[in-house]
């Protein structure tokens, strides 16, 4: 019995949240077409008023049946959600790819023309004074103060670039900074209740 319960509780979170989504889509979609339509239709001058007209009374339907009855939008929000999903997994990889190519590519190459390749090494009688490899390290006290803390989302990029400055690790800022402002681009776009619509534009 509270197993059965469970599941009707989950599949009516599931469809409360399907429900939102598709009134949000359907409001969106409604509010851009009727808006667009009535500018164009009513104010330009030498707009195809056929084509204005046509968008403007579909913006309309759209709005009417979104409040009247949300889940007849599941036609046109289900095939719009996935060819967006494939045009943001496009995007993102394009952006990923090139980002790698144009900043960290280029990076290791400096740094290993910098430091050298060296590969892994063994020793007889011990490490060289000047050597590092796996030994034991204790953060400093100030970092372990920062780590128990949980600071807001947008606080914590800087918490990264200083871990890096505190250690004159500079080369890696510029393609640090462009990953992270990447993750953050990427994390609020898919986040939002406008991303099918966002997508469409690239």
């Amino acid at each position: 019995m509270i197993r059965y319960s469970y599941l009707v509780r989950l599949d009516h979170r599931a469809h409360a949240r399907q429900q939102k989504r598709q009134i949000v889509f359907g409001l969106v979609l409604g509010w851009i077409m009727t808006v667009l339509g009535a500018f164009n239709y009513f104010l330009v001058t030498g707009a195809n008023d056929a084509i204005w007209h046509a968008v403007l009374i579909a913006g309309m339907a759209i709005l009417l049946v979104t409040v009247s009855v949300p889940a007849a939008i599941g036609i046109i929000e289900r095939p719009w959600v996935a060819a967006t999903r494939w045009i943001g997994r496009a995007v993102f990889a394009t952006i990923l790819t090139t980002g790698y190519f144009v900043f960290f590519l280029p990076v290791g190459r400096i740094m290993r023309l910098w430091r050298g390749n060296h590969p892994f090494y063994s020793w007889g009688d011990g490490s060289p004074v000047a050597g590092e490899g796996w030994v034991s390290k204790d953060l400093p006290a100030e970092m372990r103060a920062t780590a128990s803390r949980r600071l807001p989302l947008l606080a914590q990029p800087f918490v990264v670039i200083s871990f890096f400055v505190r250690r004159g690790q500079y080369l890696f800022l510029p393609a640090l900074i462009v990953l992270l402002l990447l993750g953050l681009i990427m994390f609020f776009v898919q986040s939002s209740a406008l991303a099918p619509f966002i997508y469409t534009l690239f």
